[in-house]
């Protein structure tokens, strides 16, 4: 078990150092922690640095970026608080939908509901619809929630 862990652990830190050098931030978030554990100075400064990080910095670079509207079927636009969905490397889209919906726009438990699956299941398609390039590029696609839940809607 103990070694299945350290196995674990250090996937994680190559993961880190290819991601960080692939894509370097410019937060201090971005500094891996030193690995001397004795030395509090260094375990204050990685603490300061992980509570000011933003919560997705351990998803990696954002892969794809949708653009998303509420048109009502009546012709209102609804306004969104914020209508930009990041999808990161390491997250998935059912967490990705959610967030958007329930963290990010602060929609009600039961438009978030209504929304989530068929919202996930359209980023699902935009992932296998993008060009190869989205290895090193992130894409950019645009999408209204009532658009998608009529067209992903129903279960699959």
């Amino acid at each position: 078990l103990n070694e299945f862990k350290a196995m674990r652990v250090e996937d994680f830190q190559s993961w880190w150092v290819r991601e960080c050098s692939r894509c370097p931030l410019k937060s201090p978030a971005a500094v891996p922690a030193s690995q001397d554990e004795d030395n509090p100075a260094a375990l204050a400064l990685a603490a300061a640095a992980a509570a000011a990080a933003p919560a997705d910095v351990g998803l990696g670079r954002v892969i794809l970026e949708a653009r998303l509207s509420c048109r009502e079927d009546i012709g209102i636009d609804v306004i969104l608080e914020q209508p930009v969905l990041q999808l990161h490397l390491y997250e998935r889209e059912v967490d990705a939908a959610r967030c958007f919906l329930e963290v990010h726009n602060e929609l009600a438990p039961r438009l978030v509901r209504r929304y989530q699956q068929p919202l996930s299941r359209w980023l699902q398609s935009k992932l296998q619809a993008a060009p190869q390039d989205i290895a090193f590029n992130k894409h950019t696609v645009e999408g209204d929630l009532e658009e998608i839940l009529r067209c992903h809607g129903s279960g699959v």
